[in-house]
């Protein structure tokens, strides 16, 4: 089954971001892959202690040559407010949430928007989704999904 970016009911990635953002950990995250063999994701990351969920586009620094963003591609990322990546800060494209309640529906519908006008990815597919939560004791060791 796929889904649909007008509904509010199905909208991958709302239920797993919500549920990085109530979770103990001081590193979650939710990974959300439109294509595995091309790399193209957007993923959420956030914690315990910290104010905000940063949200990354992948940026061409992790694409191989033919599957790379061209201009046009970056420039609509730029102009729906995702910034370019900037060395210390974020490899990729990134903007950051809030962790209000409301938030994650935005950020799933934003997400859902990026992964397929700027990644390609077919609303008629069922996307892949990774969680991965950090325990009180211990450190992320992969996919919990």
């Amino acid at each position: 089954m796929g889904w649909s970016r007008d509904s509010n009911s199905d909208i991958p990635g709302r239920g797993p971001v919500r549920k990085i953002i109530e979770a103990e950990g001081t590193h979650n995250c939710v990974i959300c892959l439109a294509d595995e063999r091309k790399n193209y994701f957007v993923q959420f990351g956030t914690g315990k202690n910290e104010s905000v969920v940063r949200a990354e586009a992948v940026s061409n620094a992790f694409l191989k040559p033919r599957f790379r963003l061209g201009e046009r591609q970056v420039k609509t990322l730029r102009s729906m407010g995702w910034k370019a990546p900037k060395p210390n800060v974020s490899p990729n494209f990134y903007r950051d949430w809030g962790k209000g309640a409301g938030e994650t529906l935005e950020m799933a519908r934003h997400a859902m928007q990026v992964l397929s006008e700027i990644y390609g990815a077919r609303t008629n597919r069922k996307l892949k989704i990774e969680v991965v939560l950090e325990s009180a004791q211990n450190r992320p060791k992969g996919p919990d999904v």
